[in-house]
């Protein structure tokens, strides 16, 4: 089994900020318009290495340390002008932009990134999220259910029924 990658450093965290920063400052001057300094977290989990979002009226830049620590130059190179390519379509267009159409391209082509969607890393070694599960019982068999759908039948707020035998779905 490999080692676990551990995450990237203070000081590889502080440039990756300033390359998210660098490419934002250039997007101002090949657009003519301003943009904001957003925050960039490094809080990301999981398979992807980058991630732009929009939660509660507040953008940020989320970026996996893992991801970042083993494939360091390719994603200063790729994943960091993806991402800001997404904030600087968002910023200008609004949600009419679809997430990966002609407008991203275009920017990421302004950046002199090429306009791909995905990298395919090899992720072994990276801490990758798994989804913890949780025995229900029906009348006739086991079922395995997602957090999300446990802590809606806990809450009371939704109801699950067995689609075979139609027996409500019970904590086992």
């Amino acid at each position: 089994m490999q080692p676990i990658i551990q995450p990237i450093d203070t000081a590889q965290r502080l440039e990756v900020t300033e390359r998210t920063h660098q490419f934002i400052r250039r997007a101002e001057n090949i657009y003519g318009e301003r943009f904001d300094l957003i925050p960039v977290r490094f809080n990301l989990t999981g398979t992807a290495a980058g991630m732009y979002r929009v939660q509660n009226d507040r953008p940020e830049f989320r970026y996996n340390p893992h991801l970042f620590a083993k494939y360091f130059a390719e994603n200063l190179s790729e994943t960091v002008p993806h991402e800001v390519s997404h904030y600087i379509v968002h910023t200008m267009y609004g949600t009419k932009a679809r997430p990966h159409g002609p407008e991203w391209k275009q920017v990421m082509r302004d950046f002199g990134a090429k306009p791909v969607r995905t990298c395919n890393f090899d992720l072994s070694g990276i801490p990758v999220r798994r989804h913890r599960r949780f025995e229900y019982q029906c009348g006739c068999r086991m079922h395995s259910v997602t957090t999300r759908v446990h802590n809606m039948i806990s809450t009371g707020t939704r109801q699950y029924f067995c689609k075979s035998c139609a027996r409500e779905l019970v904590i086992a």
